[in-house]
């Protein structure tokens, strides 16, 4: 069996994280689950996006995710824009890790802003790419939106 990551469910897996939180994902939706928000969130509005809104919660775990679908480059990039943060990683709650974000956007980051961009570089082929490779691989593991009704 195989799926495309344009297809699979992510508004159920993120309904699911929101009321059951990122544990009641299996290993594999977990992981694609963390790659489609990280990317969409890098494409809409690079770090500051990401670590701004709730996606930010779930940082270290990103990493990881990006890892295991292969784009290795990406994740380095994203563990080195966790390592700018205070104790070398951001706050998992909300509104400390927006206070971090806020001082930190005040002291002017450049190299936030190189690591925004090799994101948004990924973002645009290596993650997808690594996506689709692993989505295909793990297809029998994942929710997909039935034929007919997939927007997009």
């Amino acid at each position: 069996m195989t799926g495309s990551a344009s297809n699979v469910d992510y508004e159920g897996l993120s309904l699911r994280v929101s009321q059951e939180g990122l544990g009641s994902l299996n290993p594999v939706e977990r992981v694609t689950w963390l790659v489609i928000n990280t990317n969409m969130e890098i494409l809409l509005g690079g770090l500051y996006g990401f670590y701004h809104n709730s996606s930010g919660d779930y940082a270290a775990h990103a990493v990881e995710a990006l890892e295991q679908i292969g784009v290795h480059t990406a994740g380095q990039a994203l563990r080195d824009a966790n390592v700018l943060f205070p104790g070398g990683m951001s706050s998992s709650e909300w509104q400390p890790r927006r206070e971090q974000l806020d001082r930190m956007e005040a002291s002017g980051t450049d190299r936030f802003d190189t690591l925004t961009g090799l994101l948004q570089d990924a973002s645009n082929d290596e993650i997808p790419d690594g996506l689709e490779r692993y989505v295909n691989s793990h297809a029998r593991h994942l929710p997909f939106i039935p034929v007919g009704l997939h927007v997009g």
